[in-house]
């Protein structure tokens, strides 16, 4: 297909499966899609800004082999198996999901945490949409830790283990540089399926809120299809007054 092989207007493309006979300008795009993106594409584009790639098989298939990506700042992965092959020192913004996918895995957080220290970014936000978040306390201090440039994350229908998290991010030992964030997103179910509000993560959001030595203060947290206890509803009205911004869709439980 070379229909838009003569466009110099273009710079975003989405491309099927099965792309060897497909033509673009792909030097000058800056946004690409699609799934089991090959690295000699990739290859082609200097340029490239945001990525979004469904599965990565074409990709692996060199495991040897770094590819670099100067420009790209913005990554959503869906059903990834490995990010070994990449190094993007630019990266701001990550998005991986495995809501689509048949299992979690618990390597997951490990590979997140690789891929910053490996390109040596400044991540700003991380998106995690079901996911195993806390089957690993190892990998998932690590990538807490791991990532002191992190100002927004986010987390949807995944399973965390609220103490866990809670124990990593407000620790006894004050030496540690932990992240600075800033805004805080969580959706504990589905609207007709909502999950409970653990008084641990309410631990976390009050450790967050207090800025301290080394820690910005929380400035919002949402909390999505979640069933608040009056408890709960109490201490976070109490954050409220503090000056937190937080927002949640909830039903309250006595």
């Amino acid at each position: 297909m070379r229909a838009f092989e003569d466009s110099p207007d273009l710079r975003e493309a989405r491309i099927p499966t099965g792309h060897h006979e497909l033509h673009l300008p792909w030097s000058q795009l800056t946004t690409l899609g699609g799934n089991h993106i090959s690295r000699e594409i990739l290859l082609e584009i200097p340029n490239l800004v945001e990525l979004d790639f469904f599965r990565d098989f074409d990709v692996v298939v060199f495991p040897n082999q770094t590819t670099r990506l100067l420009s790209l700042k913005r990554l959503r992965v869906v059903c990834g198996d490995s990010l070994e092959w990449l190094e993007a020192p630019h990266l701001e913004s990550l998005h991986m999901s495995r809501s689509r996918c048949f299992e979690q895995r618990p390597t997951d957080m490990y590979m997140i945490h690789s891929l910053v220290r490996r390109s040596g970014c400044n991540l700003r936000s991380l998106s995690l949409s079901g996911m195993n978040v806390g089957g690993d306390a190892e990998s998932l201090e690590g990538l807490v830790v791991g990532i002191p440039s992190l100002l927004r994350l986010e987390l949807e229908n995944c399973d965390v283990i609220w103490t866990l998290l809670s124990g990593i991010v407000a620790p006894t030992d004050k030496s540690r540089r932990l992240p600075d964030i800033q805004h805080f997103t969580v959706t504990f179910g589905q609207e007709d399926s909502p999950g409970h509000l653990e008084s641990s993560t309410v631990d976390l959001l009050e450790f967050l809120s207090t800025a301290g030595e080394g820690v910005s203060c929380l400035l919002s947290a949402q909390l999505l299809n979640v069933v608040i206890s009056v408890e709960g509803e109490n201490r976070l009205l109490h954050l409220k007054k503090n000056g937190l911004r937080v927002l949640h869709g909830k039903r309250l439980w006595q």
